[in-house]
């Protein structure tokens, strides 16, 4: 949707009326009302191709693959909390100064800024040092690419590590986060640490979570909801089918573990139930 308006806008801005270079009157009220008129018939053309078969299929395809996202992650949450009683979870966004989207980044490979690649190379190799990191208590992990204009390229990680040989989740972000400062960008990125600021959310998925703590397990997956979120804004700088989601590899285990996994996608059906409903857009509507 976002990458139609400017393909739109580009067509149209080329026959925006030109401001008059006089000061009479006649002239500026010819070029309002001609201006007006322009304004009129692009809104008129943008709700055509908004409502076009092909637009509400695009849509549909958006909400598919976000929900089939959600449902792969979940389960993969669920296989993680069926093998470990305890579970230490790390929730963290990885991203680079701002002043460095748009200054010369010959260090990095590129001059135009942080690109789609060079922020999918760094993920990779993030995720092997946090890997080699905590080797001791490592589990897994799910991570999702988003772009915002201002912000550039960033990333929303979670890591799951073995809570019965880990602890003190809010340094252990940090380390990540130093990881991804140091070694990965060379000090140009920068980091959140979700798990300082679990007060601000009004269930708290972050943090040591007990296989029977069914509050928390219903809070991870509403993270996980925001992870696997539609992002519109990301799909006009992909342009090829590279990955913005993934996650670790699913480990399947004995009878006693997949008696737990269906417990939990039990609990997991509940907890569907009372995430909001993402509707789609309704062409009746005019904005």
């Amino acid at each position: 949707m976002v990458e139609l308006f400017f393909n739109l806008y580009g067509n149209w801005i080329q026959i925006h009326p030109i401001e008059p270079s006089t000061s009479d009157t006649d002239k500026w009220l010819e070029f309002f009302r001609a201006k007006v008129s322009w304004k009129n018939a692009f809104l008129d053309s943008l709700y055509a191709a908004m409502t076009s078969k092909a637009m509400l299929e695009q849509q549909k395809s958006h909400r598919r693959s976000s929900r089939k996202n959600y449902q792969s992650a979940c389960d993969y949450v669920d296989n993680l909390i069926s093998r470990r009683s305890k579970v230490l979870i790390l929730r963290f966004d990885v991203a680079y100064k701002k002043y460095q989207q748009h200054l010369d980044m010959s260090r990095l490979g590129s001059s135009d800024g942080i690109s789609a690649d060079r922020a999918l190379l760094d993920r990779e190799k993030f995720i092997k040092l946090l890997k080699k990191a905590f080797s001791n208590a490592w589990l897994g992990y799910i991570w999702k690419l988003e772009y915002r204009p201002r912000k550039g390229y960033h990333f929303h990680m979670l890591v799951f590590l073995d809570g019965h040989k880990s602890m003190f989740d809010f340094n252990l972000v940090d380390q990540a986060g130093q990881i991804w400062i140091q070694e990965i960008t060379h000090g140009v990125g920068v980091y959140y640490n979700c798990n300082r600021s679990a007060y601000r959310y009004l269930k708290d998925g972050t943090g040591m979570l007990l296989r029977t703590d069914k509050d928390k397990i219903v809070a991870l997956k509403k993270a996980v909801g925001y992870l696997t979120k539609i992002d519109l804004l990301i799909r006009p700088k992909m342009l090829s089918r590279r990955r913005t989601f993934g996650k670790g590899e699913m480990v399947l285990g004995s009878k006693k573990t997949q008696d737990v996994r269906a417990a939990l996608a039990e609990q997991r059906r509940a907890v569907k139930q009372q995430l909001p409903v993402v509707r789609p857009f309704d062409p009746s509507g005019r904005f």
